[in-house]
């Protein structure tokens, strides 16, 4: 299999990065991940000691997810400027409100928002994307999911940052949506999902085929770097 990168979404340990950030990093890179993804919220406080302190373990960022709020006229220069101080090569969208897309005339008007963000954060030096939630493939507006929507009318080039235990939850199979929209997913979030467990599912005891899923999302996806993330709370404590 090609090489390719593994990190954690930061996500997976909130709440003990939110208090203990030095041993956080520290028991990440002690695992073997080789980088990070971080949220905005997470690092925005002071987002060139987060990239010190993976420099200091010898991590990479692999990227920052970031609200719609976080790509408005009004705050997109911060979130660059964030971006570049913690040395993120990746500006996703975490996922729309769906409040915000009730009519097709909506719809429009986000997705163009999109591309108008797009080409500001590539003039940057940053690639731009999307990130799907499971109420991407479940909210349904004139005939099509918002992700079809998003996907559908955004360049090769707009990053489709697949959560694999998002999209599952909401009945949409990895392989057929990566065959569905080729070559936009450089960076995948590895997630699992169960039918008995939901979100409380290990990987690797969930309901993917992870070989096939990785190995498309390689070949048809273009995919370099792989985020694992568990954020479910429950029985299980991180």
């Amino acid at each position: 299999m090609d090489t390719v990168r593994i990190g954690l979404q930061i996500y997976s340990l909130r709440e003990d990065f939110a208090v203990r950030p030095a041993e956080t990093v520290a028991s990440i890179a002690a695992m073997g991940y080789q980088g990070i993804e971080f949220t905005l919220g997470s690092i925005r406080s002071d987002p060139a000691y987060y990239r010190r302190l993976l420099a200091d373990h010898g991590l990479a960022c692999f990227g920052c997810l970031t609200s719609w709020q976080d790509v408005q006229p009004e705050t997109i220069a911060e979130t660059i400027a964030c971006n570049r101080a913690l040395g993120s090569p990746f500006i996703v969208i975490g996922s729309v409100p769906t409040k915000l897309v009730t009519t097709l005339a909506d719809v429009r008007q986000v997705v163009a928002r999109m591309g108008e963000a797009q080409r500001i954060i590539q003039s940057e030096g940053f690639a731009a994307g999307y990130h799907n939630h499971d109420s991407d493939f479940f909210h349904v507006v004139d005939g099509k999911t918002l992700f079809e929507h998003v996907f559908d009318q955004t360049p090769e080039d707009f990053v489709m940052l697949l959560d694999t235990g998002n999209a599952l939850a909401a009945g949409y199979e990895s392989i057929a949506l990566l065959e569905k929209y080729p070559h936009r997913s450089p960076f995948l979030h590895i997630k699992g999902y169960s039918a008995e467990k939901g979100y409380l599912a290990y990987i690797g005891d969930d309901d993917f085929d992870w070989p096939s899923v990785l190995r498309c999302a390689i070949d048809t996806g273009g995919a370099r770097t792989f985020s694992i993330e568990f954020g479910a709370r429950g029985e299980y404590d991180p």
